[in-house]
């Protein structure tokens, strides 16, 4: 599998009253890229406004598949990089 950083900026509308009710659902489904080997780590800024994600996929489109099916990607604007080899 090839490895991408997901740049994430959260959209202004993403209020704490619109999210809070997701949280629980998008840390399981976190929980679970994780254990399929889809998702290595998260770095959040500390105001929790953007961040980026370290995940593996097969490609660009599967990544986006995989960010699509998180409960608060509609609250996202999502940039997707395929990162080279160390």
């Amino acid at each position: 599998m090839k490895k991408f950083m997901v740049k994430i900026v959260f959209k202004s509308l993403a209020t704490p009253e619109k999210i809070q009710p997701l949280l629980e659902a998008e840390q399981n489904q976190v929980k679970l890229l994780i254990s399929n080997g889809n998702l290595e780590t998260i770095y959040l800024t500390p105001d929790k406004q953007r961040g980026w994600i370290i995940m593996k996929g097969n490609g660009k489109a599967e990544v986006e598949s995989l960010m699509k099916g998180l409960p608060l990607y509609p609250y996202m604007k999502v940039k997707i990089f395929e990162l080279g080899d160390n």
